[in-house]
């Protein structure tokens, strides 16, 4: 009988990771990955430089398909970073947002009138 109980103890023990892996971790890696993959798939689409603004996910590149440099965007230039991370001092126009993240286009200069006269 008790060999019985430990053979149930050990049974336990053995499904216990498995069941866990089964569940847990896709719940975790989609949680912690998933707003990467849905905002560089919204980014290739695009067909644009990106570059990671104030922000290090290497899976990013991944999911693209291509480098995904940390840089700060260029105007007119797209750039995955956190919504909390978004400069003050710089306009930025926000694409999509998931999860804390954001891939935004920062905004572009002004450019001055031209009444047509040349200079």
């Amino acid at each position: 009988c008790s060999s019985d109980l430990a053979l149930g103890w050990l049974a336990a023990a053995l499904a216990t990771p498995l069941l866990a892996a089964w569940t847990v971790l896709p719940w975790w890696g989609q949680t912690l990955q998933g707003p990467v993959k849905r905002l560089a798939g919204l980014a290739r689409g695009l067909d644009e430089p990106l570059v990671q603004w104030q922000l290090h996910l290497p899976s990013a590149a991944f999911y693209l398909g291509r480098p995904v440099p940390r840089a700060t965007p260029a105007p007119g230039g797209l750039a995955l970073t956190r919504i909390d991370r978004l400069p003050r001092d710089t306009p930025v126009s926000v694409l999509a947002e998931d999860h804390g993240l954001a891939l935004v286009r920062r905004a572009a200069p002004a450019t001055p009138p031209t009444d047509g006269a040349r200079p």
